[in-house]
């Protein structure tokens, strides 16, 4: 047999880690490590533990018990299905990204935009009229221009599929395809399209109530 391939570095890794909600023990002995370079996707119900677990690893939450370790100056982008929901009906997708990254040039902003399908007027046109899938796909198109713009190697990424129709669920991972050689994905999604991008496939389920696990998922 041939030498063995290059062992890729572990971005995050986490050890018996459990968070608790009140008396609800949202997440219980988690361990798993993360490699750069994977595409990561958490499967399961809703409320199964899975937004509680990927806001551990952001560090937006601190475990209960158990460790997280990530690697040295690693910085984390977090977004979540709610925050796609927050755009300002009278504002242009040009507009919405020049208020979060107000150092780009406005020709930098339409080129990002443009990839989305946000050319000519269309980029600077207020997103009231817009259909729902239109309105999430300008939302998704300002998470992956935020993180072009302001790069950071690791990103997570919280149902913001979930309100896209078939058409742009193809485009959204087309970019996490692409963008995946210089960002570590991982994803919590219901969209069997997204769950075909990763690497690995964890499932988080509560076989006992109030107590997420995780499971392989084939």
């Amino acid at each position: 047999t041939g030498p063995a391939g290059p062992v890729m570095p572990s971005l995050i890794a986490v050890e018996n880690l459990s968070h608790r909600h009140g008396d609800v023990q949202a997440i219980d002995g988690v361990n798993f490590e993360i490699a750069a370079g994977e595409i990561f996707g958490l499967l399961g119900p809703n409320g199964a533990g899975k937004s509680t677990l990927i806001r551990t690893l952001a560090g937006d939450l601190l475990p209960l018990t158990g460790t997280r370790e990530a690697s040295t100056n690693l910085r984390v982008g977090y977004f979540a299905q709610h925050q796609l929901e927050q755009l300002d009906p009278g504002a242009s997708p040009l507009e919405h990204l020049a208020r979060l990254s107000p150092v780009a040039t406005e020709q930098r902003r339409r080129d990002f935009l443009g990839g989305f399908g946000f050319a000519g007027d269309r980029a600077s046109s207020p997103v009231a009229p817009l259909s729902g899938g239109e309105k999430a796909l300008t939302a998704v198109a300002l998470v992956f221009s935020i993180f072009q713009l302001n790069p950071a190697p690791f990103c997570l990424l919280d149902e913001v599929d979930a309100p896209l129709d078939e058409h742009n669920v193809g485009r959204f991972c087309d970019i996490v395809r692409e963008m995946s050689g210089r960002v570590q994905f991982i994803f919590i999604t219901h969209n069997k399209a997204t769950m075909e991008l990763a690497s690995q496939l964890i499932g988080v389920t509560m076989n006992e109530p109030g107590v997420s696990r995780l499971v392989a998922v084939d």
